[in-house]
């Protein structure tokens, strides 16, 4: 398995120039922070749950 490029996309300005821009650009920001952080935080989970099953297993054989 080879890692792959991945994108988010979010609405934004590249070169904001006016008050308003730069306050889409930074809620376009902040939005995609809290996608990232939300992506985060269930592969923390999804990764914490494989090593309990994992664990788990590995003291059942251990018990056998």
């Amino acid at each position: 398995m080879r890692p792959q490029t991945c994108q988010i996309e979010y609405l934004g300005f590249g070169q904001p120039q006016t008050p308003n821009e730069l306050k889409i650009e930074v809620a376009g920001l902040e939005h995609l922070i809290s996608i990232a952080q939300e992506r985060i935080a269930a592969f923390k989970q999804s990764l914490l749950i494989a090593e309990m099953v994992i664990e788990e297993r590995s003291s059942e054989v251990k018990n056998d």
